[in-house]
């Protein structure tokens, strides 16, 4: 009895790159009044693809979610990989400002002023400027 095997083979071909479904718009924030920093943070990224059920997501460049940022300019970049090596790549811009006014503190001073308009300061405390 002779029987015959025949097999197919098919390949698929993953032809889609993954794509980000949720790449965050440029975020602006301010810091506290008092406080020389803030925390900043965004949404976990998302990224899928055609045939890779579990896309890797990589940060290439700037803070981790949920960091304490200064004031200044981040820029941040990530790349999203299947298991094909095809990519597609999110890039946002964090700006930190702080739009609260450094603040001079005089302090109270004696000052004597005699009949003959001249001024005697005495106690004189020096002056500090604060910022947040």
């Amino acid at each position: 009895m002779d029987i015959d095997f025949e097999s197919t083979v098919f390949r698929i071909l993953d032809m889609e790159d993954p794509m980000f479904q949720n790449c965050p718009s440029d975020i602006m924030v301010d810091v506290a009044s008092d406080s020389c920093e803030t925390v900043v943070s965004w949404p976990a990224l998302i990224a899928t693809d055609d045939c890779d059920m579990d896309v890797d997501i990589a940060q290439m460049s700037g803070p981790a979610n949920g960091s304490p940022l200064a004031p200044g300019n981040y820029t941040l970049s990530f790349v999203a990989t299947d298991d094909e090596g095809k990519t597609d790549n999110c890039n946002f811009n964090i700006t930190v400002t702080d739009p609260h006014p450094p603040v001079i503190v005089c302090r109270t001073d004696t000052m004597v002023i005699t009949m003959d308009t001249q001024i005697v300061v005495q106690n004189l405390a020096p002056v500090s400027v604060m910022d947040n």
